[in-house]
């Protein structure tokens, strides 16, 4: 009967024993929940939740939307004044941003795969501001920094595929708020913004050169097909004693084995030292065969009280500087040398 007693009275002691290991381990996971589900890195585990196809309106509730495409919508507006400009424009960009990402968020499907390989088509596509796989490249590249107890910071990293593959860092304040830990703020939209227009700049520029190298390859054609001999200009006053009629003849030959059917010829007439007087864009429907001469005279009429007229008349002679502007083939190719200053910007 001791014995009996003595275990029964151990056994109650290592149960109780148990008990109060079990409670304090139990407390102990339960605070380390509690304090985990108050944690920035809970609302991490959120946004990597809502970065999933499909779960965009879980962002809606972790993120303070208003001040953030506030931030956004000024940074735009300030390296890109000509989007939506007018009264309400950061109004309008954020209208336009929110439509953007909407699509770009609930979009499920994959990426098509890009086959092209020539470096100027791909270039020569219009600019889309959120590459294929953006909210794929947000999620796999999230990062957490704890600033303080009451901040930290969440940084994602974007490739742009048509930006040279350059990265741009994405940073949002993330605040330990009344309502627990939120997205309150894009702290670096300016920075963001002022880098993609850079890097937009650049592009800009890479397309103009292709313009220029196309031009100048269609001027060599073009001086090769219809080789000029000479440009001569004469002006002087007709009989009605009020009018000043410059004549313009040029003469070219058809070095090339293709028929010319129609021209256009940029002439510029100058003082012997230089100083251009007039410019014009000169037609001539005339077609030249191959190994023949294109003999055409042009007659530009001027009121004498036209200054350009009455410098035309006080030259004592005047220098033809002549370009060809454009050029129709009988094969249907229209060939054109125009100088590229600048392009239009293809921002989608």
């Amino acid at each position: 009967m001791n014995i009996l007693a003595s275990i029964k009275q151990h056994l109650f002691k290592i149960l109780v024993g148990i008990l109060v290991v079990s409670s304090i381990v139990v407390g102990y996971f339960c605070w380390q929940a509690y304090q985990y589900y108050k944690s920035p890195e809970y609302l991490a585990d959120q946004v990597q939740e809502a970065l999933k196809p499909g779960q965009i309106a879980k962002l809606a509730a972790i993120a303070d939307f208003g001040p953030i495409f506030t931030r956004l919508s000024s940074a735009i507006a300030t390296s890109y004044p000509f989007i939506e400009s007018g009264e309400n424009q950061q109004e309008r960009i954020t209208r336009r941003v929110q439509i953007a990402l909407l699509e770009k968020f609930r979009d499920t499907s994959k990426p098509a795969a890009d086959h092209e390989t020539d470096k100027e088509k791909i270039l020569l596509r219009p600019l889309k501001v959120l590459p294929p796989d953006f909210v794929e490249q947000l999620s796999k590249s999230m990062h957490l920094q704890r600033v303080s107890e009451y901040m930290a910071v969440l940084t994602f990293t974007v490739r742009h595929p048509q930006l040279n593959n350059q990265a741009f860092q994405l940073a949002f304040t993330v605040s330990n708020t009344p309502d627990g830990w939120r997205i309150t703020d894009f702290s670096n939209a300016s920075q963001v913004v002022a880098a993609f227009r850079a890097a937009h700049l650049q592009r800009q520029e890479a397309k103009r050169q292709i313009y220029v190298r196309r031009n100048q390859a269609a001027a060599d054609t073009m001086r090769n097909l219809l080789t000029l001999e000479s440009c001569s200009a004469s002006t002087g006053m007709i009989s009605d004693g009020r009018t000043v009629l410059t004549v313009v003849h040029v003469l070219a030959r058809n070095k090339s084995s293709q028929r010319v059917e129609n021209v256009n010829l940029l002439v510029s007439l100058q003082t012997p030292d230089g100083k251009e007087l007039l410019s014009r864009n000169l037609n001539a429907a005339q077609a030249t065969d191959p190994g023949a001469d294109f003999d055409h005279r042009w007659t530009i009429d001027m009121d004498r009280t036209d200054p350009e007229a009455q410098a035309l008349l006080a030259s004592p002679s005047l220098v033809c500087k002549p370009r060809w502007y454009s050029m129709a083939l009988d094969n249907g190719r229209i060939l054109y040398d125009v100088e590229v200053l600048s392009i239009p910007e293809d921002i989608k």
